[in-house]
C-alpha cells in the first residue's frame, strides 16, 4: 500500500508529527472519502518510546520523562486538541525547593537573583563572579564555545563547577566542557546578545511579563504531569491516531523511488510513501544511510548519546528521615557520588505513592560513568540505597522497585552541533520528501518534541501540496456528428 507520509517511530516525536500532519492534510482537503493516508511504525510493542509509566505495587513510576513544563504553546494546543486539558496535573508548590549535594549535605539552591548573596552553596568569590556578570562585556562573533566556556567567560569557574555542572548533568547526563551552549541553551544565549548580560536579561523578562499572562516566560513555567502520568499524553494520541498505528515493525532500509520512498521492513515486507517522517534517534536513523547517501549517515552517526539508569523506588514514609521537602538534589562531579540527581517524585506528585509511603527516582551513569548502567539491578539499588541513606537518612528498604537502562539515552549536542545540522539539511535537500525529527536535533525534553514536531508536520504537508499535480482539465467534448 502506498501512503501519504510514513512516520517511522512511535515515540512522542512520530505520534505528534502525525496528529499535526492529519491537521494539516484534512484541512487542505476537506470533504467526506477515506481521508489522508498517514502511518506510524513503531519497532517495539509498544508506542511512546521513553515516554512510560508503570504502577507498582501502588506506586507511579515514569520509564523517562517526570513531567513537562507549562509555557510551551505547542504543547498546550496538542493537550487541548486531544481533550486532556482536565487531566492535567501541577506539581506540588513543593517543587520550587530544589538542592544541591555539597560537602555531603543538601543545600537548597537559591530562588532569586537576591538569594545568591546569602547562598551557602557558592563562596564570596563565587557571588563576586556573580555580581560582576552584569557590567562584563558581551562575546563577539558568533563562534560556538561549550557551556563551561560560557560559564566561564560569564561568571567565573566556581559557577561552573557548583552550579552549571549539576544543571548539565541534570538535563543531558553529559559534559559541561564538551556541550555547546548554542544548542544546549539558546535561551540564555539569547539573553547575553539582546542585553549584554544574563542578569540583566532575566530581569528584563520578568519586567515584561504581564499580570495574569501564564507561564510564558522560561523562569517561571510550572512542572506538569496527568492524571495516571504521561501515559496519559501518548495513550491520548493513540486513540485518536488508532488503526494508523502498527507495533512490532521495525525498519531495515529506507531508498528513493519513483513513487516517492520505498521502506523495507524487518518482516520481509515492503511499503511506499509519498513522504517519509525518521523520527528515530540519530544513530538508528544513521543505519538507513550507506552508498550515495552515506555522508548523511556518518553525520547523523557522529550525535552522541549519554547512557543513563533509572532506578525508581518506593519507600515507607517512616523509614525516611527527611521530609523530601522539593523537587530533589543535583550532584556536581567533585562529591564523587554515582548518583548524578534524585527526583523526589511522591512530594512532586502525591499520587504517585500510596498514603504512607514515598517515592524517589535516582538517575546514574551519563558521561560521567557509562559503565554503570551495565550493573546488575541489585548493584544499581545498592548504590542508591548507599547514597540516597547518607544524604536522606533512608533507614529501611525499598518496597517497590523499577530500573530502566537506556545505553543510548540523551543526545549530547556537543560543540559543533549546529553546523552538524547545516550539513544535515543540506543532504536532506537532496532527498526531497525525507524529514527528520525527534530530540537529536533541536531539544530533548517533550516541549521540545512536540514543537519539532508541529513544525515537521507543516514541512511535510507543504511538500505534499507542492508536489500535488494539479487535476486536468476537462477534456472538450467531442465535435458533434455531421448531418
Amino acid at each position: 500500500m502506498s501512503f501519504d507520509a510514513l512516520v517511522v517511530g512511535g515515540g512522542i516525536s512520530g505520534l505528534s508529527t502525525a496528529h499535526f500532519l492529519l491537521q494539516h492534510l484534512r484541512a487542505a482537503q476537506p470533504g467526506e472519502g477515506p481521508g489522508p493516508r498517514v502511518k506510524v511504525v513503531e519497532a517495539a510493542p509498544r508506542i511512546g518510546g521513553s515516554l512510560g509509566t508503570e504502577m507498582v505495587d501502588g506506586f507511579l513510576f515514569e520509564r523517562g520523562p517526570n513531567g513537562l513544563l507549562d509555557n510551551a504553546p505547542d504543547t498546550l494546543d496538542l493537550i487541548r486538541a486531544l481533550g486532556i486539558e482536565k487531566k492535567l496535573l501541577p506539581a506540588s508548590p513543593r517543587s520550587a525547593n530544589r538542592y544541591l549535594v555539597r560537602q555531603g549535605n543538601l543545600q537548597p539552591l537559591p530562588r532569586s537573583l537576591g538569594a545568591f548573596i546569602n547562598t551557602r552553596v557558592l563562596s564570596l568569590k563565587g557571588k563576586l563572579g556573580l555580581l560582576l556578570e552584569a557590567i562584563r562585556s558581551r562575546a563577539r562573533g558568533a563562534a560556538d564555545e561549550s557551556v563551561a566556556e560560557f560559564g566561564r567567560r560569564r561568571l567565573g569557574q566556581e559557577v561552573v563547577d557548583a552550579l552549571l555542572d549539576p544543571m548539565v548533568t541534570g538535563i543531558y547526563a553529559g559534559d559541561v566542557q564538551a556541550l555547546s551552549m548554542k544548542s544546549c541553551f539558546p535561551r540564555m544565549v539569547r539573553l547575553e546578545q539582546e542585553h549584554g548580560s544574563l542578569v540583566r536579561g532575566m530581569l528584563g523578562s520578568r519586567k515584561k511579563k504581564a499580570p495574569g499572562a501564564g507561564s510564558s516566560s522560561p523562569f517561571s513555567a510550572v512542572l506538569q504531569s496527568f492524571e495516571g502520568g504521561l501515559q496519559t499524553l501518548s495513550g491520548a494520541l493513540s486513540d485518536v491516531l488508532g488503526d494508523r498505528i502498527e507495533t512490532g515493525r521495525s525498519v531495515e532500509s529506507a531508498r528513493p523511488s519513483d513513487e516517492g520512498w520505498r521502506v523495507g521492513f524487518a518482516d520481509g515486507r515492503e511499503e511506499t510513501a509519498r513522504s517519509l517522517v525518521l523520527s528515530l534517534p540519530a544513530w538508528r536513523a544513521a543505519n538507513l544511510f550507506s552508498g550515495p547517501h552515506s555522508a548523511l549517515g556518518k553525520e547523523l552517526a557522529s550525535i552522541s548519546y549519554s547512557a543513563v539508569a533509572v532506578v525508581c523506588l518506593g519507600y515507607r514514609a517512616e523509614d525516611v528521615e527527611s521530609d523530601l521537602d522539593g523537587y530533589g538534589f543535583l550532584v556536581p562531579a567533585g562529591e564523587g557520588l554515582r548518583t548524578l540527581g534524585m527526583i523526589w517524585t511522591s512530594s512532586l506528585f502525591p499520587d504517585h505513592a500510596p498514603e504512607g509511603h514515598v517515592s524517589i527516582r535516582a538517575m546514574l551513569g551519563g558521561v560521567r560513568s557509562p559503565e554503570v548502567v551495565a550493573k546488575t539491578d541489585e548493584e544499581l539499588i545498592d548504590i542508591v540505597e548507599r547514597e540516597a541513606g547518607d544524604v536522606l537518612g533512608i533507614q529501611g528498604h525499598p518496597v517497590a522497585q523499577r530500573i530502566y537502562r537506556y545505553e543510548q539515552a540523551i543526545p549530547q549536542y556537543e560543540v559543533g552541533h549546529q553546523a552538524r545540522l547545516g550539513i544535515i539539511d543540506k543532504s536532506l535537500g537532496a532527498l526531497p520528501g525525507l524529514f527528520l525529527t525527534g530530540n537529536s536535533y533541536r531539544g530533548v525534553s517533550v516541549n521540545d518534541c512536540i514543537r519539532e514536531g508541529r513544525k515537521t508536520a507543516k514541512e511535510v504537508s507543504g511538500y505534499l501540496e507542492k508536489e500535488t499535480p494539479d487535476p486536468a482539465p476537462p477534456s472538450p467534448p467531442p465535435p458533434p456528428d455531421e448531418a
